[in-house]
């Protein structure tokens, strides 16, 4: 049992992705060791002064978009991903940082022809 929670434990990091063109972020993590046979992925979420809450996510995803969560503006979270089957949960990955900021303000310009 120990040696199978270890394995299952190499969910490897989670990362604050790609901010695209679009301007979308989303988490991304390597996938756990296909040995470990994951039921699901959970992604944890602590927004400041806030208790934790969590989504599921099915095994075949190894991202998630943060337009789902419905963030604060101007409100910092954190944020980890845990792997499960019907052995147990993972331990956490690594924990990210992120500050849900609005966009820059647009620069306007008077051009006279």
């Amino acid at each position: 049992m120990k040696k199978f929670l270890c394995l299952l434990a190499v969910i490897c990091s989670i990362l604050i992705y790609s901010i695209t063109f679009a301007g979308v972020v989303k988490l991304k993590w390597d996938p756990s060791d296909p040995i470990t046979n994951v039921d699901s992925y959970v992604l944890y979420i602590q927004e400041e002064n806030a208790p934790i809450r969590s989504v599921i996510i099915p095994k075949e995803s190894n991202t998630y978009l943060l337009a789902d969560l419905d963030l604060k503006i101007k409100t910092n979270y954190v944020f980890w991903v845990t792997a499960k089957n019907n052995n147990g949960e993972s331990d956490d990955s690594n924990h990210i940082q992120y500050y849900s900021s609005v966009p820059n303000a647009p620069v306007l310009e008077l051009i006279e022809e």
